[in-house]
């Protein structure tokens, strides 16, 4: 069973300039990250980020 040990949820940054990341969360280059330490399966990882009305973090590219 594939599980997500690191789950990092990745929010769109706010469109407002002056509008920040919610509570907890990091921003980095334009949008807001949410670190969970907890393991769980890749779909209940993805569920816990929709949750949050974000998803999973993915690195697409070296500037990712």
């Amino acid at each position: 069973m594939l599980t997500v040990s690191l789950l990092v949820c990745a929010l769109i940054a706010l469109a407002r300039a002056d509008a920040t990341c919610p509570d907890n969360w990091s921003e980095f280059g334009g949008r807001c990250f949410h670190y969970v330490s907890v393991q769980m399966t890749w779909a209940e990882a993805e569920k816990n980020c929709q949750a949050m009305k974000a998803n999973l973090a993915s690195v697409k590219n070296a500037e990712d």
